[in-house]
């Protein structure tokens, strides 16, 4: 603000106000124009598609809600559906579990606690394909696991990508690895962020350590794990990379995921329009999913 005599204040004129908002924002812009064009944009040229039939060749030709009539009637999407569902009803919890967990143990005042935390954190440092690779080299008929079980006296030559039984939850096993280290670092960041106030006065009134975990941490930890069970979810939607590497949907789509059928349809077959219409369905379900996990948890700490 200028200084007038007498030592009041007046305001910046509004053209003054306006140029500088306006300088901001074409700073910002080539930040702001990135989500435009490449999601906003993609969102709505999916749901464009996904009322054509269009090969990428040749011209959109609409049709309506064919595609999506389609998509309920195809027993590779329902199955593709039913295994997402599956993987996503185990590998939630189980990630959200082993992260608790983890954070709990490094929170502590343990030796060599910053050697711990880097270490497991490294498994999320490899990309997914180099992971996928390690674990189809593991899950060989001749590999390590099979290889560990006969040692501790198991008689075991399962193809463990390779049998429907087994392909699934390989890939759960898999991920679980993979991802637990990154939700657990939003739940150590959490605990760190939680009063020393309140654990200092539940020792004074006799609480024990598990004690105050239950009745203080996790309580506190609410908008946590409502972001882990969040991420966690759309990670599992979005499921793809380690179906396409390591099993390419099979056995008898016993993998197969809703994105590896959008991939399928629309780049291998070239039937973009069916795979835009599963896109949106993906979408919907995912927003869906998320406003009823927001509705259900209650992500407010209890200070």
């Amino acid at each position: 603000m200028a200084v007038l005599a007498g030592g009041a204040l007046r305001r910046p004129s509004r053209f003054r106000y306006w140029r500088q908002w306006l300088t901001a924002y074409l700073f910002l812009a080539p930040y702001l124009l990135f989500p435009l064009v490449f999601i906003a944009g993609a969102i709505v040229l999916a749901l464009y598609f996904s009322f054509t039939d269009y090969d990428l060749l040749s011209e959109p030709v609409f049709v309506g809600l064919k595609n999506y009539e389609k998509a309920f009637q195809d027993e590779s999407f329902l199955h593709a559906l039913r295994n997402v569902a599956t993987y996503t009803a185990v590998v939630v919890p189980s990630q959200t579990f082993v992260a608790l967990v983890m954070a709990a143990i490094l929170d502590q005042k343990l030796p060599f606690r910053r050697f711990f935390r880097i270490a497991w954190y490294l498994p999320c440092v490899a990309s997914s394909v180099v992971t996928t690779l390690i674990f189809m080299w593991l899950f060989l008929p001749d590999g390590f696991i099979n290889a560990a079980l006969n040692f501790i006296g198991i008689n075991a030559r399962i193809n463990w990508l390779g049998d429907e039984a087994t392909a699934l939850p390989s890939i759960m096993f898999m991920n679980i690895w993979a991802t637990a280290a990154t939700m657990m670092l939003i739940f150590l960041a959490a605990m760190q962020d939680v009063p020393g106030p309140i654990y200092e006065a539940a020792h004074l009134d006799g609480a024990g350590p598990i004690r105050q975990f239950f009745q203080i941490t996790v309580p506190l930890l609410r908008p946590a794990i409502f972001l882990v069970v969040l991420l966690g979810t759309i990670g599992c939607f979005q499921l793809y990379d380690q179906v396409k590497i390591a099993t390419n949907g099979g056995p008898n789509e016993s993998t197969l995921t809703v994105t590896y059928l959008i991939w399928k349809e629309g780049f291998r077959d070239l039937n973009m329009g069916y795979a835009s219409a599963l896109g949106v369905i993906l979408f919907v379900g995912i927003f869906v999913i998320s406003i009823i996990q927001r509705r259900f948890l209650d992500v407010r700490p209890d200070y």
